[in-house]
């Protein structure tokens, strides 16, 4: 929202707020995301629009962008209540009256011109003014622009103008303008001031409202009205400015050219007055000034990769642009992963591109980037002390690798005196996206070679276990060896799943997933229990893998071979589902149910068949003209009581539409036709706030 305060020695006004702002005209509609503008003047007293103020004196401007918005959870912003929804680049112009003068801008502290709350809500806001002018303040050589902190006025438009950025929505960013009423001339009885600014974000711009006060004595003297239109095609967005009032003799300052994406505008022309450097006489008449828009020439930004790309990956498509237009570059950003490749950056010709955008010249662009692809590194190293002495000549030499190459791993080095158990790592893995150190182990010669073995099983075995259900595991440990095995450490490799504590006093808990058995005799066997409790409540299998992760022994090594290792490790699977939707059997099903359907069922069949039928087929040639009705053919009470209306539930045929029905199902149409429009732009403007 932006709005200006306009302020005197003792005077002040405010302003209503005019909506303007936000990406496309649906938005706008429907109050998804949109900017506001209005005019709000104040000092000591508020006064009302459109009245007089004195000669000689101060009167501030304070222009306050408000950005609104609803966030992905529907949550509107107001005075009160911020969202996290941001703007993009607004830019904000105003053309003071005629006859003010410029006195500066209203200055903070620290010359950061940053959001605030719209309201008495607490801080944390988001959103400030570009400072596109740095060190750079007061009046240049020639005096011909003032700029403060990216706040720039143009003396000889007499034009303020600025940027604001990143404003969170329900918070406002404030500029001050400073400027000074005139003495009126000789002979001059009143003076008016209308005011008004404008905004543009991405492609669509708004006027604000509009504000009048003079200065000089009220009189009755007649008013002529300065209209303004459009001839030819006007495109979406065009904002014509509002009418206004003055005498004759007034000095009447032309209005600022409307600024539409695409298009560019004729000026403002007149056959009732003479226009000169932006300004004319009034004269005894009405003044309606026209100007029209022509399609500007379009050019293309195209992103081009030099390089290899990822799998999968696509270039920014073509979009086009007129020349002047503010163009956002791609946010990819220099140093993003995808697929095993670094991007590394946007390069172009030409353009000058700040905080993501540039302006789009005269001229097609083409925009470079480019890939590298991201190798990692294959080490290799011994584990343990028992090794050769030249160990270290032994060690193969590092590999290079890229994410998804099938790795083999080096020969297997030899040495007197020892041999090799092997790497620990299976030869033909793929390679992932990070580092990788492969393990191997020597043992002396002579010395024995042992290795255990691991089972797992669960103990309460189901087809499938529901939230808060606990699966059991039993985790069986052998020393196959005719020699005792110490330090015997077993991992779980399940974050879900602990050990349970162990009433053997040999068997110590490292961890909740490492459990450590101080020794196994030979031929000894030690039982580990684990447990995973069940927290999902949908369908799933689940992996719960555990793994001997080493053993010692005196004078005798682990076989750390390849096929050894992947005998440490056991997985065991569950399945897990919603509890009740599975169906429920039959407790005592038939066992020979009859296979062949009746092929001429009755349509009509008797609920309650007389278990003793009349023999006598021959009807009664004489019957009753009169019956006596039979005490179970007449309607009890509840039936009487429901209106023949009401359709019984045995009417109520598969596929028949009650009227009720009929009507539950129109009403359902209406709401999706209401609400149809609203669900799509609601879309469009959360994916709006996501990219920013």
């Amino acid at each position: 929202m932006l709005v200006f305060r306009e302020r005197g020695i003792k005077l002040a006004t405010r302003k209503l707020a005019a909506v303007f702002g936000a990406a496309f005209l649906a938005l706008l509609t429907i109050g998804i995301v949109c900017a506001i503008i209005s005019y709000r003047h104040s000092q000591a007293e508020q006064i009302a629009n459109g009245i007089r103020v004195e000669e000689d004196s101060e009167l501030d401007y304070y222009l306050d962008v408000k950005y609104d918005g609803i966030d992905r959870n529907g949550t509107q912003s107001s005075d009160s209540q911020k969202v996290e929804v941001r703007s993009g680049i607004m830019s904000v112009t105003d053309k003071l009256p005629d006859g003010l003068i410029f006195q500066g801008f209203v200055e903070t502290s620290n010359g950061a011109i940053v959001a605030h709350s719209a309201g008495n809500s607490a801080g944390g806001c988001a959103g400030a003014v570009v400072d596109d002018t740095g060190d750079a303040t007061g009046w240049n050589a020639g005096e011909t622009e003032y700029v403060w902190h990216g706040l720039h006025y143009e003396k000889a438009t007499d034009t303020v103008s600025f940027k604001v950025k990143n404003v969170m929505a329900g918070c406002v960013v404030t500029v001050g303008i400073r400027t000074k009423t005139p003495t009126l001339r000789a002979g001059e009885k009143r003076r008016d001031f209308y005011n008004y600014a404008s905004s543009i974000e991405d492609y669509s711009n708004m006027n604000s409202n509009l504000t009048h006060h003079w200065i000089g004595k009220d009189d009755d003297s007649t008013k002529y009205a300065v209209r303004y239109s459009f001839t030819g095609d006007v495109p979406n967005g065009a904002k014509l400015p509002a009418e206004q009032e003055y005498s004759e003799g007034s000095v009447v300052s032309v209005a600022m050219d409307p600024s539409v994406s695409g298009y560019s505008f004729s000026g403002w022309s007149t056959n009732d007055a003479t226009i000169s450097d932006g300004k004319f006489t009034m004269p005894a008449s009405d003044v309606t000034l026209v100007g029209s828009f022509t399609v500007k020439t379009k050019y293309d930004v195209t992103y081009q990769i030099e390089t290899e790309a990822p799998e999968g990956y696509l270039p920014p498509a073509k979009k086009s642009y007129s020349a002047g237009d503010s163009v956002e570059l791609d946010t990819t950003q220099a140093g993003w992963v995808y697929g095993g490749y670094r991007f590394l950056g946007w390069t172009f010709d030409r353009m000058v591109v700040e905080n993501g955008r540039f302006t789009m010249p005269e001229a097609n662009v083409t925009i470079h980037g480019s890939f590298e692809k991201i190798s990692y590194t294959v080490n290799y190293a011994f584990l343990g002390d028992i090794k050769p002495s030249n160990w270290e000549s032994l060690l193969p030499a590092s590999q290079t690798q890229y994410p998804g190459d099938e790795v083999h791993l080096a020969a297997a080095p030899s040495a007197t005196g020892y041999e090799f158990l092997g790497w620990m790592t299976e030869d033909g893995f793929e390679m992932p996206e990070e580092n990788v150190t492969v393990y191997g182990k020597w043992a002396s010669l002579g010395q024995g070679i042992f290795k255990p073995e691991i089972e797992q099983t669960i103990v309460n075995p189901q087809d499938k276990y529901y939230a808060d259900d606990e699966v059991k595991f039993k985790i069986t440990v052998k020393n196959t060896a005719n020699y005792k095995l110490k330090n015997v450490n077993v991992f779980v490799d399940q974050k879900g799943t602990t050990f349970d504590d162990s009433s053997d006093s040999s068997v110590e808990l490292r961890s909740s997933h490492l459990a450590q058995i101080d020794s196994l005799d030979p031929g000894e066997t030690k039982e580990l229990r684990a447990s995973y409790d069940v927290h999902e409540d949908y369908e799933t299998t689940i992996e719960n893998p555990v793994e001997l992760l080493s053993a010692s022994a005196d004078n005798h090594a682990m076989d750390t071979s390849t096929t050894a290792m992947r005998g440490y490790r056991k997985v065991a699977t569950f399945n897990t589902g919603v509890r009740g939707s599975d169906p429920t059997p039959d407790p005592n099903p038939d066992p020979n149910p009859d296979p062949t359907p009746d092929p001429n069922p009755d349509p009509n069949p008797n609920p309650n068949p007389d278990p003793t039928p009349d023999p006598d087929p021959t009807p009664n040639p004489n019957p009753d003209p009169t019956p006596t009705p039979d005490s179970d053919s007449t309607p009890d009470s509840e039936s009487e009581s429901q209106p023949d209306s009401e359709p019984k539930d045995s009417d109520k045929e598969e596929g028949q539409k009650t009227p009720e029905t009929l009507d539950n199902i129109m009403k359902f149409v209406g709401i999706f036709a209401i609400c149809g429009g609203g669900l799509v732009a609601a879309l469009v403007a959360i994916r709006k706030a996501q990219r920013r």
